[in-house]
């Protein structure tokens, strides 16, 4: 017998509230990843999390050392990388951090994110994968999948090769007559 879904609108008894309730999960997957939400405390990690974090709105007159010294405070700064935007008067950049735990690098994105420093907005958000990284990555996939499919090939001779062998046997042996 399938079974019979229920549908929210069909279940008069349920409130406005229990309703929501249950589009809550979709609503949230929904949701634009690159809000700051402060984590809750049973879904803290509490290991240090490695982010690359784009900074936009960096005076040019800013250097490499004054923008680790903003990010000093929630983590190792692992490496920047200055990138000069010449048909702008500002510059942007991206900090690999190593912070402690999820909530500092929440604290980090949600303090600094549309802080005025030296009259730019200074805007922090997560970074999209660098280009680099993302296709030596498929690269590597790409490779393990060549050699999966190179490994599945012999095995596959292999296993004819056997039952090849195995029919010759039979056949030696006058097991089989044709």
């Amino acid at each position: 017998m399938p079974k019979q879904h229920k549908s929210i609108s069909s279940s008069s008894s349920l409130s406005l509230k229990e309703k929501a309730a249950k589009f809550k999960p979709i609503k949230d997957e929904i949701k634009n990843k690159s809000i700051h939400q402060t984590p809750s405390k049973e879904n803290l990690i509490d290991l240090p999390l490695t982010k690359r974090l784009f900074v936009g709105g960096i005076d040019k007159s800013i250097t490499e050392q004054q923008i680790k010294e903003r990010f000093i405070n929630y983590g190792k700064v692992l490496s920047i990388q200055i990138i000069n935007k010449p048909w702008k008067n500002s510059l942007f950049a991206y900090v690999e951090l190593k912070a402690k735990n999820e909530l500092l690098l929440h604290q980090c994105l949600s303090t600094l994110n549309m802080l005025t420093w030296k009259g730019l907005k200074f805007r922090v958000e997560y970074a999209n994968p660098n280009i680099l990284d993302k296709y030596k990555q498929e690269r590597t996939q790409l490779h393990l999948d060549r050699k999966i499919k190179i490994k599945e090939r012999q095995e596959e001779k292999i296993r004819k090769r056997k039952k090849i062998k195995a029919c010759k046997i039979i056949i030696d042996k006058g097991f089989y007559k044709h």
